[in-house]
């Protein structure tokens, strides 16, 4: 039976699989995702690529909401990598906040294709509309805003 991936699709969550794991290396690490660590690093180079995989894959031909989130986070990325070389006022607040957001995300894509997907030949989620999906969403949505809060203030911590 399998999960009936294309080699693009395997290839696109190995990929995907690293970047997760190194951005929720720096969470842990340093409370965000830090561009100059070589995990942080390891993100941004692993999400870019997993974004511009997720554009040759679709279920249901043409442009997907998929497409739209690898839009979006490959935006939140580019603000990130843009304010690392500015000294401007909030940047790193903004910076934070963008890399944190494009971390969140790429759970929900993520989180889609696992409940969709597993177990093999009896997944946990039937489709996108599955209350299991939008519960977990929801999950990863309040994470956010946790730890937004709490990267804020210890970023004004420090600056204080």
């Amino acid at each position: 039976m399998g999960l009936n991936l294309s080699n693009l699709g395997s290839a696109h969550t190995l990929i995907s699989l690293i970047a997760i794991a190194s951005g929720l290396f720096d969470l842990f690490r340093y409370g965000k995702i830090t561009p100059q660590s070589s995990t942080g690093k390891l993100y941004y180079l692993t999400t870019i690529i997993t974004c511009f995989t997720s554009f040759g894959l679709s279920k249901l031909g043409g442009f997907n909401p998929g497409h739209a989130v690898a839009i979006l986070v490959l935006a939140c990325l580019s603000v990130g990598w843009i304010l690392e070389a500015k000294q401007i006022k909030f940047g790193k607040e903004i910076q934070t906040l963008a890399l944190s957001f494009s971390f969140f995300l790429s759970l929900v894509p993520a989180t889609l294709e696992v409940l969709t997907r597993l177990p093999v030949g009896a997944p946990w989620a039937a489709g996108p509309q599955d209350p299991l999906v939008a519960g977990f969403i929801s999950f990863w949505f309040v994470l956010f805003l946790v730890g937004s809060f709490l990267q804020l203030r210890t970023l004004r911590t420090l600056t204080n």
